[in-house]
């Protein structure tokens, strides 16, 4: 049980402290899907070429950060709105890696990891988790204790003023976006390594429940563990009653997005009736 909470929790536990880097920055990454999808796609390709798990992750970490931060720059520069950028390269990546199994493996079905010396799953879990820990202790250091981390949050705060004091908010943005694709490349690599394969539509929808760990976290660093393994004992819960109730497979696999829902519903119900009480 401990093992299967983990490996559904951590891809999305990744995916959402990159998402959450650029929420403080001033912007939100909701292209997280699909950098997800690149991520898993590229340590594929990378690790059929190499045999290497370093590279593997190494690439698979980087091909996602460029994206991200070229995504970001392109809608700086010609002013495009976010999430309406975010959304199209949501739709994008996925039909670009669709594309690129057809083009280089003459397959748009199940890729899979024939190679020496394959790491068991649960060794790959071990290696990420150990992974997510530092990455997590990492990001609250700098955000709490260090200059870089007060320029990233200065700059979603006020944008303005931090440009008056003459910092540049569009590069630290853009920085962020680099680290939340180099996150959810990671969280995709994993994915691929851990099933020794990749599968068509293998994120699974991870990188929107990473977004909405970010809110049902309260947008708190470490709200996003606490969203992270709710998240997981649900897609878990789902997948043990899939072999007692006989009902479409397609049914639980919704589950979890349902709970995500009911989850931020009551979520915004509590602190309304909160901010009821604090009215005069």
């Amino acid at each position: 049980m401990t093992y299967s909470i983990l490996a559904y929790g951590i891809p999305i536990l990744l995916a959402a402290i990159g998402g959450y880097l650029t929420d403080i920055s001033g912007k939100m990454n909701i292209a997280l899907e699909g950098l997800i999808m690149v991520g898993a796609f590229t340590a594929y390709g990378v690790m059929a070429a190499t045999s290497s798990y370093l590279l593997a992750f190494t690439a698979a970490a980087l091909v996602p950060a460029l994206i991200s931060a070229g995504y970001e720059t392109l809608t700086t520069v010609y002013h495009g709105n976010i999430f309406v950028t975010g959304l199209a390269v949501n739709l994008l990546l996925p039909g670009l890696t669709a594309l690129l199994s057809v083009r280089i493996y003459a397959s748009s079905g199940v890729l899979s990891l024939q190679t020496d010396h394959m790491l068991s799953s649960v060794t790959l879990l071990q290696i990420i988790t150990v992974i997510t820990l530092i990455v997590f202790v990492t990001a609250y250091g700098i955000l709490h204790q260090t200059k870089a981390g007060l320029l990233l949050r200065a700059a979603g705060l006020n944008r303005r003023a931090f440009e008056i004091r003459g910092g540049s908010p569009d590069a630290v943005q853009r920085t962020a976006f680099a680290l939340s694709g180099l996150l959810c490349g990671l969280s995709g690599a994993y994915l691929t390594l851990s099933l020794h394969a990749f599968v068509p539509n293998i994120s699974s929808g991870k990188g929107w429940l990473a977004l909405a760990a970010i809110y049902l976290g309260d947008r708190r660093l470490s709200g996003l563990v606490y969203a992270a393994l709710f998240f997981s004992v649900a897609e878990y819960a789902a997948n043990r009653a899939q072999g007692l109730f006989d009902m479409p497979a397609s049914l639980f696999l919704g589950f979890p997005f349902l709970i995500t829902f009911l989850g931020l519903f009551v979520k915004a119900m509590f602190r309304s009736r909160r901010n009821d009480h604090k009215k005069p």
